[in-house]
């Protein structure tokens, strides 16, 4: 499991008790690592926690299964020169998953993945997952701005997302 940064995936999975507690059964665990963040089972597989924040120490693990969580944020490399040529050599997996943040690598990614008959995409909105109740719905759509509710909680993908100058190609003039 991959997040951002350690410090994400520290959060996001390990200290939170909705996550490994509630879908690792105890009697599957052989020994946990709590420093370096593994869980290793009884039947030789491992879970390890960690940060994409410094790519190159995620070189040199091979692993057969990843998940890339927030993937719209980690730098591209860290599924293109890493993740992939491993899951490439041993027919592995790897599940990308975030929340849009415009037309970056993770919209690629599922782009490309909607056109294949060897990858899966899907597109997970707040209001049909069934994830959150219909009043943490309507009461996101109250407090956030329309834009931010479509992207976070609709899954919208906005083509200008990160732009801090638009249309200067038109409105650029040469003296």
């Amino acid at each position: 499991y991959i997040a951002p940064t350690m410090t994400q995936a520290r959060s996001i999975v390990w200290h939170s008790p909705e996550m490994l507690d509630a879908v690792i059964p105890r009697e599957a665990i052989l020994n946990i690592n709590k420093t370096e963040k593994i869980i290793f089972y009884k039947n030789g597989s491992q879970l390890r926690v960690c940060g994409a924040d410094e790519p190159d120490s995620l070189r040199g693990v091979n692993g057969f299964g990843f998940v890339l969580d927030e993937f719209a944020t980690m730098k591209p490399q860290v599924y293109d020169e890493i993740v992939f040529p491993i899951i490439n050599a041993n027919g592995g997996w790897c599940w990308r998953i975030g929340t849009p943040k415009g037309r970056n690598h993770l919209w690629k990614a599922w782009a490309v993945a909607s056109q294949s008959d060897e990858m899966q995409a899907i597109h997970l909105q707040s209001t049909t997952s069934g994830v959150l109740t219909p009043e943490q719905i309507e009461n996101a759509r109250k407090t956030m701005t329309n834009r931010a509710f479509r992207q976070e909680m609709e899954c919208e993908w906005f083509d200008d997302e990160g732009i801090v100058f638009r249309r200067i190609a038109e409105n650029a003039t040469a003296q």
